[in-house]
């Protein structure tokens, strides 16, 4: 209900003639600001106000308690509240797909557009200077880090190995041009591995070399009847994990393809597979002395882990999904995401039979992609896609910590790719952290979990926050004060039993789905509403196609301007929702806001027309 109360306090003043600042954000009444507050008392009342939306109220007691002699306890929980725990730089500006050296001192990644992309390799120290650049895609470092390998397709199909050092590149031709999954393994001699194609109707196989024998060729590496899908290197570079599928046909018999289920794998040693079993989404440790996989019989699914030669161990037995299996770098230690109703949620287990699992995460947003960074620590991801934020946890206690943000107020920043350094203290984050939501930029973060904000930055990072949080309220009074009586005139009338009582009458038609009954009845219903404000209204037919050709309707209404009914500001919100339940916060929430709105403005009409449309088809596709 407070979102919906903040969301009718934004729209009617925008619609009024301005935007009013966040009433959350008003300072506390001179006599709610006790000046003997003990530091605790005062942190706890700065997250709070923080929380509500209070920022001036949080920032000026955060401030207080940077400058008290006990701050020290309070670091953390400040720079975590604020933004960033530890010091965070840019590497570069358009990157993607992050990788570092097996010992940790250089970072490769791939820029450029799409058939243009080019590959760049940087030292993994201050101000991060180039080592090599180049074009082609697939970086892949040599298991010592001394060298790096890649795959090109200009001047002819191949790969390519450079020194890191210096040293010359040397070009190893390949006859097919489709590959991928380049991984360099393997030591005295350094080998390549690739997967790739001899013609549209093969399989896709993994063919390795010797890179160290100018005359020597690719060779396939058997995968029996399977088809290669994924290549993956254990960190010390001694094995292979390729994942295989089932191979299928598709097409007429001139242009017929091989595709692939992926249904087993393979771990592959310098003299060629060593081991198949039947599984998906296998994980390999960084000796590559374990492997743990999963499989299922669609009812249940059971993760299964392996050392050496030993017989495979039952870890789990789950009856919920299993997703991003992931295992300790000492293969002691397995973590995985699992589907417990709506929300994804992260559990560990020892990586032997009939382990008991322990659940890291409870946080209502999915929780995803854990990572070991140590036996100890997991990086895992919170939220959905559009903006999804690191964190990190400590296995034994739970305890979870942000790890990466932007520093500054009401601002995100979305993260895409997370490569954690070897040794577990370093992170590169594929990010946007210029405060917009939500930018095509993808820019490259290192951030370093050796070294926490200091003292004086986080001082300046709170005080700008502040001065800005206090200028904002000084623009905002002035720029509002025209509006101010006829804006609380407005929103005095919303009326919260309304709100409620149209939540309720939305839920009683059951889903809202077009292809379910609820639907028109909905769309009838708010017709009806809008009707009853005096508002202008109708509806806006369409057609749409969902197995079958089904009529749909979007309801309008109209407050038409006074001075300029040409200029025309457009409120909507979806009122359908997906084809198993009535939708109560998407979007019951925002369709009851709407029909308040209306039901508001319909006898204060504005300069400019107002159109309050109510959409459907959203959950079917974005119809």
């Amino acid at each position: 209900m407070r979102r919906l109360l903040s969301c009718l306090l934004v729209v009617l003043p925008a619609l009024l003639g301005a935007q009013q600042p966040a009433p959350s954000a008003r300072p506390a009444p001179a006599a709610a600001r006790v000046a003997d507050l003990s530091s605790t008392q005062r942190m706890d009342r700065a997250w709070f106000a923080w929380d509500a939306g209070r920022y001036e109220e949080a920032l000026a007691d955060l401030q207080i308690l940077l400058r008290a002699s006990d701050a020290d306890a309070f670091h953390d929980r400040i720079a975590e509240l604020t933004g960033e725990i530890y010091q965070t730089v840019e590497i570069a500006k358009d990157a993607r797909a992050p990788q570092w050296s097996p010992d940790g001192r250089h970072l490769s990644y791939e820029f450029g557009a799409a058939g243009a992309r080019k590959v760049r390799v940087v030292r993994a120290v201050a101000g991060f200077p180039t080592v090599m650049e180049a074009d082609g895609t697939s970086p892949s470092f040599a298991p010592d880090g001394r060298s790096i390998g890649w795959l090109v397709s200009s001047g002819g199909a191949g790969v390519r190995v450079a020194s890191l050092d210096g040293g010359a590149t040397r070009t190893f031709a390949l006859e097919n041009g489709a590959a991928s999954g380049l991984q360099l393994f393997g030591n005295a001699p350094l080998r390549a591995a690739l997967i790739t194609r001899t013609a549209p109707s093969a399989p896709t196989v993994l063919v390795a070399r010797d890179l160290e024998n100018a005359s020597g060729a690719w060779q396939p590496v058997l995968i029996d009847d399977g088809h290669a899908i994924s290549l993956v290197r254990s960190a010390n570079g001694s094995r292979l994990l390729v994942t295989i599928g089932a191979r299928t046909t598709a097409g007429a018999p001139t242009g017929t393809q091989v595709t692939g289920v992926p249904s087993a794998f393979a771990l592959v040693g310098p003299t060629g597979i060593t081991a198949r079993t039947a599984g998906t989404a296998p994980v390999l440790s960084a000796d590559g002395g374990v492997v743990a996989w999963r499989t299922t019989d669609g009812r249940f699914t059971t993760i299964l882990s392996q050392r050496g030669t030993e017989p495979p161990a039952q870890v789990h037995l789950s009856a919920t999904p299993v997703q991003s299996l992931t295992i300790s770098p000492d293969g002691n230690q397995l973590a995985w995401q699992t589907m417990l109703r709506e929300d994804w949620e992260i559990f560990t287990a020892p990586s032997r039979a009939d382990a008991t699992p322990e659940r890291l995460t409870r946080e209502i947003q999915h929780d995803l992609f854990p990572l070991y960074l140590s036996p100890n620590r997991i990086l895992a991801v919170v939220g959905e896609a559009r903006h999804r934020r690191s964190h990190l946890y400590d296995v034994a206690t739970g305890q979870r910590t942000r790890l990466f943000h932007n520093n500054s107020v009401r601002t995100v920043a979305p993260e895409y790719e997370w490569a954690p350094a070897p040794d577990g203290t370093r992170v590169a984050i594929v990010s946007e952290r210029d405060g917009d939501t939500v930018t095509p930029h993808r820019h490259l973060y290192l951030t370093d979990l050796t070294a926490k904000v200091s003292r004086t930055a986080l001082v300046a990072r709170v005080d700008s926050n502040l001065a800005a949080e206090r200028a904002r309220r000084i623009e905002g009074t002035r720029v509002f004060a025209p509006i101010a009586t006829a804006v609380r005139a407005a929103t005095s009338e919303v009326e919260v039993g309304r709100i409620y009582a149209t939540e309720k009458d939305l839920f009683a038609f059951d889903s809202k789905h077009i292809s379910q009954p609820g639907n028109w009845k909905a769309t009838e219903y708010l017709l009806e509403k809008y009707r009853s404000y005096g508002l202008t209204a109708h509806l806006q037919r369409f057609t749409t196609n969902i197995g079958r050709d089904i009529e749909v309707a979007n309801v309008i209404a109209v407050v038409p301007g006074t001075v300029n009914p040409e200029l025309i500001y457009v409120v909507g919100a979806h009122f359908d929702s997906r084809a198993e339940g009535p939708g109560a916060d998407d979007n019951t929430s925002g369709t009851a806001m709407i029909l308040e709105a209306a039901r508001v403005l319909a006898t204060r009409p504005q300069p400019a027309t107002v159109m309050f449309v109510s959409f459907t088809g959203e959950e079917a596709g974005l119809r």
